[in-house]
């Protein structure tokens, strides 16, 4: 309840807390899919689920070494990418609205093809305007922030796949 009433003093109009196992990727994906359903998505996320044990390291069990790094380091990691796969729903829609598709990804990163290179460019455009609105409320170093670049190149297509120096520079 401390971190609601932090947010609301500091001008939040709405908040929503959650008690989840934030070491439990699935636990915290359902939140997150919760709010995407109730809320359109998510505008900032907290983890504020820090744990130490108070003790001298002798005493400390592995169990617990364990548990303080599950809470921790999985919880950022578990809702950063919660985080992340909400940024990637507006990416996808406007690649989409854009007549592009996206035909990979590694990790965070998406390659998509356009056949024009004006809505690529309108595409690239409105993502980072999106983003860019979405991240307003949240603090500098908390945002969720991407690069995008653009290639305008010939490329061979096998399969679902696309070939060649397009794909190529565009992958650097």
């Amino acid at each position: 309840e401390g971190a609601s009433r932090e947010a609301r003093a500091a001008g939040a109009a709405q908040v929503r807390t959650f008690q989840v196992d934030v070491a439990d990727a699935d636990a915290v994906q359902a939140i997150a899919d919760e709010i995407a359903r109730d809320w359109g998505g998510i505008d900032v996320w907290i983890n504020d689920a820090m744990v130490s044990v108070f003790a001298p390291a002798w005493e400390i069990t592995a169990a617990e070494y364990r548990r303080v790094t599950e809470v921790n380091f999985l919880g950022t990691v578990h809702g950063t990418l919660a985080a992340l796969r909400g940024h990637r729903e507006i990416v996808d829609g406007m690649i989409a609205a854009h007549r592009g598709r996206v035909f990979n990804t590694a990790g965070d990163s998406v390659i998509a093809e356009f056949a024009s290179a004006v809505e690529a460019t309108l595409c690239a455009v409105e993502i980072q305007q999106e983003i860019g609105r979405r991240n307003e409320a949240v603090p500098k170093a908390k945002r969720l922030e991407f690069r995008i670049g653009l290639n305008i190149g010939d490329v061979m297509v096998e399969g679902g796949n696309l070939f060649g120096d397009g794909v190529n520079v565009a992958d650097r």
